[in-house]
């Protein structure tokens, strides 16, 4: 199984998905909003030293709104990122349970069947299947986790 394994898989690079978290100011931005809203109302009726504690209120909410505005709203990514490692170095270098993920991430079958014959070798029995990906259900799969909330 191995001796396949890293004759299908050995000499790529691995890779790893790293996600990037998003920003989203928009929850605060509206907040700020309503808040100077409800301040220029009380500005109305105050004079003197009120008002200018309202103004300064207003001031700060207004710039803070200004930061938070130039990037309102950039949504959370995953990113593919190549490792510097082969799938032969790391083989070479984990346990089994971790050789064992390996060729499940893979999405790789393999099967053993039962001897036939006189001493039969395990490698003339075994199957080594690699599940080929369907890009139409692989399309339909990423679109439904967009979709989602």
């Amino acid at each position: 199984m191995e001796e396949e394994f890293l004759k299908h898989f050995g000499r790529f690079r691995r890779t790893q998905a790293v996600r990037i978290a998003g920003v989203d100011n928009r929850p605060e931005i509206e907040e700020l909003r309503d808040n100077l809203r409800e301040l220029g109302s009380r500005m109305a009726s105050l004079r003197g030293a009120a008002a200018d504690v309202i103004a300064e209120q207003m001031n700060g909410t207004g710039d803070r709104l200004a930061e938070l505005e130039k990037t309102p709203f950039v949504p959370a990514r995953e990113e593919v990122i190549e490792l510097d490692t082969t799938w032969a170095d790391d083989w070479a270098s984990s346990t089994s349970e971790e050789r064992r993920q390996m060729v499940l991430d893979l999405s790789v079958r393999v099967t053993v069947g039962p001897p036939a014959g006189w001493r039969r070798p395990a490698s003339e029995r075994l199957t080594f299947d690699i599940a080929r990906p369907d890009p139409k259900a692989d399309a339909a799969e990423e679109a439904a986790l967009r979709a989602a909330p």
